[in-house]
């Protein structure tokens, strides 16, 4: 751990004798041992007042060749960094000389000298109990960037500029523009909650847009394709997975949403069976219409679908498609993608696909209108050759 400090002295007088108290600020680096060639070390204010000691994270991670004599060194935002810690290190050191000084007031959320984003980002998604491990690992992702890439700390950090900047370093790791996005929108998650809890007082997206990136990769199957899959005969946990991908398919649901399905999520209207019940991913509610063929499936299992996880579904899927002559990456989600298309292929307008797959902003269904557009396109391009 290496740090270096400044002491202050001040008079306090206890009836006739007079002692000197002293309050020194430290800046620390690594002080929980962590940093090595290749995992970062935090970088701290330390505050020790009367027998009280505090600590403020400046928000400031580097490896342990990133540091040497109380500065970061060897780091492409060395400069900022080393500003940073500086500025902060002075504020600190400024309100500790003041008169009246005391721990309590400077950890005052009105007198504290900064307010650690990171930090506070970090907690609300360990706080949070209404997310599903894949987005919550999502969200560790991006902190785990921005911790990295050290430019953004506090809320006052959260300017366009910085989003801008972030932009440019996630573009300069990342190749796929589908990542470097999922990165923005988790950030977005968290700078839309501090606007909520009257942290920030806009957010620094103002105005700008982040591309998702191409939407070829949204495969789907044909009609013909389908009753392939529903053609070939199957036993055992094969027979179940491909069961279980063609309810995806009749349906729109998600894995995730198709293996929390219970008959208590069954409601008879008439002739009819409706599933009612909330997304998993988004907690958006929607009503299905169970499809004789869905209904075969959800009766031939006794509604009880969760028998597999989504990464062995997805690799007897790899043996399905072979067994029906489907050369496609056949997996769980293409069958959501297949049920959207089909919808919209047989005259379903795009507003109540986007109800029946649930989907938050319309915008989403939009991207599998525009992915069979383009098959349209190839198909009159065939046309045109003949």
């Amino acid at each position: 751990m290496c740090h270096f400090f400044v002491s202050l002295f001040w008079g306090a007088k206890k009836d006739t004798n007079f002692l000197i108290m002293a309050t020194t600020v430290k800046i620390l680096f690594d002080r929980k041992g962590r940093a090595s060639k290749t995992s970062n070390g935090t970088v701290e204010i330390e505050v020790y007042s009367q027998g009280i000691r505090h600590r403020f994270t400046t928000g400031v991670r580097v490896r342990k060749d990133q540091w040497h004599q109380g500065k970061v060194v060897n780091h492409p935002a060395s400069l900022e960094l080393n500003a940073k810690i500086n500025s902060f290190y002075e504020r600190v050191l400024r309100l500790s000389s003041e008169d009246g000084f005391s721990i309590e007031r400077l950890t005052n959320p009105n007198k504290q000298p900064s307010i650690s984003f990171l930090d506070w980002m970090e907690a609300e998604i360990e706080r949070r109990k209404d997310l599903r491990p894949n987005t919550i690992k999502s969200h560790k992702s991006a902190l785990h960037i921005l911790q990295g890439w050290g430019v953004i700390n506090s809320f006052k950090d959260l300017t366009l500029r910085n989003i801008t900047a972030f932009d440019e370093y996630l573009h300069s790791r990342l190749k796929k523009q589908s990542a470097i996005h999922s990165h923005h929108k988790s950030l977005k998650v968290y700078i839309n909650r501090a606007i909520i809890q009257g942290l920030l007082a806009k957010s620094p997206y103002e105005g700008v847009k982040i591309s998702r990136g191409k939407t070829e990769s949204r495969k789907f199957l044909s009609e013909e394709q389908r009753q392939a899959i529903e053609s070939i005969t199957l036993t055992g946990m094969a027979e179940f997975v491909r069961e279980m991908f063609l309810l995806s398919c009749y349906t729109g649901l998600a894995y995730a949403d198709i293996i929390k399905i219970s008959k208590d999520d069954i409601q008879k209207n008439g002739d009819s069976l409706w599933l009612i019940d909330k997304r998993q991913k988004t907690g958006t509610q929607y009503k299905l219409m169970l499809l004789p063929e869905a209904k075969a499936i959800l009766e031939k299992y006794d509604y009880n679908m969760n028998r597999v996880t989504n990464q062995k579904a997805n690799i007897y899927l790899k043996g399905i498609a072979a067994a029906a002559g489907i050369t496609e990456n056949l997996t769980m989600h293409m069958g959501r993608h297949t049920f959207a298309t089909w919808a919209l292929s047989k005259g379903v307008a795009i507003e109540v696909v986007s109800k029946m797959l649930a989907h938050s902003d319309i915008t989403t269904t939009q991207i599998y209108a525009k992915v069979l557009q383009q098959e349209v396109d190839k198909g009159f391009e065939l046309l045109k050759k003949k």
